[in-house]
């Protein structure tokens, strides 16, 4: 794992801090916080589409797929696995979106297609999440055909906000207010995160919590996801 470094731009008159991580081993991938509130700009991308979990009924998942609101025939689809998708409450998702709560390990399968294979067979460059309640033993992990590209976990996304300049204000959740006007849940970290692929592509995404007892029902950690983005650059489509 290489170095890390940390970067502040100016976007769309907005200043949003990101903080990249570069990882070596599989090629070059950047991992972004962005400031509390921020969400994916569609600028950088040619292609971007979200899944807010907002249309479909509030209960468990074997299985579940979607079009991440990119139309009937979508360049990028997605097939998720045990999913369990609730109302959003202090510990969850952006405002009174529906929220994945993943007690078992949820697997995303991506298929992208275009010019040159209609199979789709091709991976993609770029996912991101909002991450609510974030525990130290939450990860996310990318693969590429059965090869893992990246291990991404709780404790080093709160290692990363730790390293902003106002580490404070990711803290509790902004989209639940208590009657003193304050967020609720002030002892966990939520924020936006951006994992950016770079001469290397993922078809395959797994959350899971390492301390969770291993049933949809039991008690235990989450990992509280919200707002799934899922896209390809410029880049990447005038190689397709």
């Amino acid at each position: 794992m290489a170095s890390q470094q940390t970067s502040v731009f100016t976007f769309l008159a907005v200043v949003q801090i990101f903080i990249a991580l570069f990882v070596s081993s599989a090629g070059d991938i950047h991992v972004w916080v962005l400031e509390p509130g921020a969400l994916p700009s569609p600028s950088w991308f040619h292609i971007l589409g979200i899944e807010n979990f907002d249309n479909i009924t509030s209960r468990y998942y074997t299985n579940y797929s979607s079009n991440f609101g990119l139309g009937l025939y979508p360049e990028i689809h997605g097939d998720y696995s045990c999913v369990k998708v609730e109302y959003s409450g202090s510990y969850g998702g952006r405002g009174n979106n529906a929220v994945v709560y993943s007690d078992l390990p949820q697997t995303l399968l991506v298929t992208r297609k275009g010019r040159n294979d209609r199979k789709g067979r091709l991976g993609v460059g770029f996912f991101g999440f909002y991450w609510a309640s974030i525990e130290d033993t939450n990860e996310v992990e990318f693969f590429r055909d059965g090869v893992s590209l990246l291990n991404f976990t709780g404790a080093q996304a709160i290692e990363e906000i730790s390293k902003t300049v106002r580490p404070r204000d990711y803290y509790g959740n902004r989209y639940r207010i208590d009657t003193w006007n304050k967020p609720y849940n002030p002892s966990q970290a939520y924020a936006y995160f951006e994992f950016h692929f770079h001469n290397v592509l993922y078809d395959q995404v797994v959350f899971r919590d390492t301390h969770a007892r291993g049933s949809v029902t039991g008690i235990g950690h989450a990992f509280e996801t919200d707002d799934h983005a899922i896209g390809c650059f410029q880049e990447e489509a005038n190689n397709i």
